[in-house]
């Protein structure tokens, strides 16, 4: 399965957060680098997310035919994927 788990890192403790992302496993996770947002690439279902960590309300929800790799931008919150031949580029608005 595919679960967002959030921890407490000051303490030893159960998940503070458990967020059901996908119902079957096989992708890939990348955190942004600037921002509180994670992509999340399932390849079995052929479709991309992205998510607030906190909120873990989701900001972008596509459907693609062949998606391969993941990538943020370094500075501004810009995803990119790969499909076949072709690149794809969201801005994720991060308000």
């Amino acid at each position: 399965m595919g679960e967002l788990l959030l921890w407490d890192m000051t303490r030893c403790s159960r998940p503070i957060q458990n967020k059901l992302m996908y119902t079957e496993g096989g992708g890939e996770v990348k955190f942004s680098p600037g921002t509180e947002l994670i992509a999340i690439l399932n390849k079995l279902e052929n479709s991309m997310k992205v998510v607030h960590v906190q909120t873990q309300r989701e900001r972008l929800s596509v459907k693609l035919t062949l998606p391969s790799n993941l990538t943020w931008h370094l500075r501004i919150p810009m995803i990119c994927v790969s499909e076949g031949d072709k690149l794809h580029f969201w801005k994720v608005v991060t308000k």
